[in-house]
């Protein structure tokens, strides 16, 4: 019997006793015996190109190379190959195109049938793995529940309904928790990465989505839509907040999502780890919403800078360490479920900082422009803050305060005299409370060390404020850098 004949045979038999498509197994077959050939000429990177004629079982091998100039072009001589030679094979060889070289395939004598069921089996088991892989990627941000494999100190392999296998890598569980054999466990399906050696389901149970689904189970208003979950800000294991609205007015949100007596929220809870949870009501007011989501601190009043994106959030002495959270974790998460940096002090602290504010700009308007102290203290009063403002806001503004128009026109004039004189900048040093990223402890060791505003901070190297603090050279760096911010923008003006 001919060895095309041969082939045929082993192709029909493998094809009728899987039940596969006889195409399927042909192209098995062709990676196979390239990958054979490979071997066969110890280059594992060579092209290798194997062909059957499906009619006759016959088949044709090819290696491919890539033509480039000359031999010093050659980068890799497993694939690449100079004009000169690539001429001899093909009188239509051209620099930067394919050429292929006919080369002898191999005789794999009684191995082809075995070669065959491999190739077959093999491709097979990849494209059911892809198939799982593409209905689970269609699944990426729903809870699945699996059974734990295989438990390392770095990742948890999780064996998934339908025969799929997913990954739990260390850094998104909840911290101190561990799986063992056998253990069931419920994850957000994260993503899917398509990697080289094949698709990897990605598990993630530290995700805020995590939340979100959990919420979705146990308070059948969110699954029906009638309570929105609009953000969620979560430090896993230990705490978080997520804010909700209600699509109906007739439905208060917060009770539907805790539940009698706690058990819808316990629920959750106690899915991940006990991780205490802050259910917050949205609002579309960025302000209420902060306030909200500083809650159980009750806050006294709020600043807010839309330049900066911050919000100066006042409460009382008593509790300002639990409006701030061990560790700053409240008001982080608050920053981060709102969008807002938020800054908390108490009334004593707002009151020296709106004092110290104030005597500065009174400085600038009575000293540095030369108003009289009462009508310096007077603008003030009706919300003037800048030299800017007394120069080009409109005219009628002030008469509509209860200025007339001489002392309008005569304090006009004096800001923009001021503000055009050429060696004078105009600065209005804040304190050190006001810039992003700051936290009270560290105010606290700021003015210890006679750092009170913000140039004081801006002028500090790196070294010199982790003499000061104990943080990361990153969070020095960017506390400088943030400090030093008013002074790029007051270059622009």
């Amino acid at each position: 019997m001919s060895k095309d004949k041969e082939i045929k045979i082993i192709i029909d038999a493998v094809s009728n006793e899987k039940d596969i498509d006889k195409e399927v197994v042909f192209e098995a077959l062709e990676e196979a015996l390239a990958s054979a050939h490979q071997k066969h000429l110890d280059e594992p990177n060579a092209q290798i190109e194997v062909l059957i004629d499906r009619k006759t079982g016959e088949i044709h091998t090819a290696r491919i190379w890539d033509v480039v100039d000359s031999e010093d072009d050659i980068m890799e001589p497993s694939l690449e190959i100079n004009l000169h030679n690539a001429l001899a094979i093909d009188p239509l060889s051209a620099v930067g195109k394919k050429i292929r070289e006919p080369v002898e395939s191999l005789d794999l004598g009684r191995i082809s049938a075995q070669v065959a069921k491999q190739a077959v089996y093999q491709r097979l088991k990849n494209a059911k793995k892809e198939k799982l892989a593409a209905f689970y990627e269609d699944q990426t941000g729903q809870l699945v529940t699996g059974t734990v494999k295989k438990a390392t100190r770095e990742v948890v392999l999780v064996d998934l309904p339908n025969g799929a296998e997913a990954v739990l890598p260390r850094r998104e569980m909840i911290p101190k928790e561990t799986f063992r054999l056998n253990d069931r466990v419920r994850a957000l399906i994260k993503e899917v990465v398509w990697e080289k050696k094949g698709p990897v389901i990605m598990l993630s149970r530290a995700h805020p989505q995590m939340l979100s689904q959990l919420f979705a189970i146990e308070v059948p208003e969110i699954g029906q839509g009638t309570i929105e979950i609009r953000a969620i800000a979560r430090d896993p294991g230990m705490r978080a907040k997520v804010a909700v609205q209600a699509k109906d007015s007739r439905i208060e949100p917060k009770g539907a999502c805790i539940g009698m007596r706690g058990s819808r929220i316990n629920s959750v809870m106690e899915e991940v780890g006990g991780e205490r949870i802050d259910i917050i009501l949205w609002d579309e007011n960025d302000a209420q919403f902060v306030v909200n989501a500083l809650a159980p601190a009750e806050v006294k009043s709020i600043v807010v800078d839309e330049e900066m994106k911050l919000m100066q959030v006042v409460v009382e002495k008593e509790i300002l360490s639990q409006a701030i959270g061990r560790n700053g974790q409240n008001v982080r998460l608050a920053s981060e479920l709102t969008g807002w940096k938020i800054s908390v002090v108490s009334e004593e602290e707002a009151s020296e900082l709106q004092e110290a504010e104030t005597n500065k700009i009174l400085d600038i308007f009575s000293q540095k422009i030369g108003l009289d102290k009462e009508l310096s203290e007077a603008l003030i009063d009706s919300g003037f803050t800048d030299p800017h403002e007394l120069a080009y806001v409109d005219s009628q503004e002030f008469l509509n305060m209860g200025f007339d128009e001489e002392i309008v026109n005569y304090v006009r004039e004096k800001a923009q005299e001021y503000l055009l004189r050429p060696e004078k900048k105009v600065v209005i040093t804040q304190d050190i409370n006001t810039v992003p990223g700051m936290t009270v402890e560290w105010v606290t060791l700021f003015k210890n060390n006679n750092v009170e505003t913000t140039d004081d901070l801006a002028e500090l190297s790196t070294s010199d404020l982790l003499e000061i603090v104990n943080c990361t050279e990153e969070e020095a760096a960017a506390l400088i850098m943030a400090a030093r911010s008013r002074w790029f923008s007051d270059d622009a003006q």
